[in-house]
């Protein structure tokens, strides 16, 4: 897949936002909480929905970007700094773990929105992640109604699910997006 523009291969892309790699997000801790925001790509999910194909080459991947176009795509990983069990972090008894498993499936959408001078971008859709008792984290993906002409300033949570309504501000956004690999197609 040679080409003239610069950029990474899509193997290289691929990983480097599926491992989280150095970089690839941008990171908040606010006491035994380690919040990772990761910006998502069309590219980066298009190569998710065809990892498995049998040939992965320029014009499939090229075909499949158009389908993850709309809105931009993000995914929020919440741990706890000591890699314990995020979902029972702090919890008084198994009523409130499965209350935040709720809260993730239901109230996240309107917890979180990109912000810039002239708009509030909402959550448009999302999907919580998580694989029990094999990882301590949990994972929301999530696209909020915007485009990459007007991206947010800065991205706020405000997190009723762990952390008593505190707001998380990812700032900088555009300077973080802007220093993310570019995939070489």
């Amino acid at each position: 897949m040679a080409s003239c523009s610069s950029g990474i291969g899509y193997k290289e892309y691929f990983n480097f936002f599926n491992q989280f790699d150095e970089g690839s997000s941008m990171v908040f801790v606010d006491g035994d909480i380690t919040y990772s925001l990761q910006f998502r790509p069309a590219e980066f999910l298009a190569l998710n929905h065809i990892k498995s194909d049998s040939e992965i080459n320029a014009d499939k991947i090229s075909k499949t970007i158009s389908d993850y176009e709309q809105g931009l795509n993000f995914c929020l990983r919440i741990s706890s700094v000591k890699n314990e069990d995020i979902l029972d972090l702090n919890t008084k008894d198994k009523g409130e773990y499965y209350g935040r498993i709720a809260m993730l499936n239901v109230d996240f959408p309107r917890l979180i929105a990109g912000i810039s001078k002239k708009d509030t971008m909402r959550c448009q859709i999302h999907h919580y992640e998580r694989t029990y008792k094999v990882q301590p984290f949990v994972q929301v993906l999530f696209n909020i109604k915007s485009n990459k002409e007007n991206l947010p300033e800065n991205v706020v949570f405000y997190d009723d699910i762990f952390n008593e309504g505190k707001k998380i501000e990812f700032k900088n956004f555009k300077e973080y997006y802007s220093n993310l690999p570019k995939l070489n197609i």
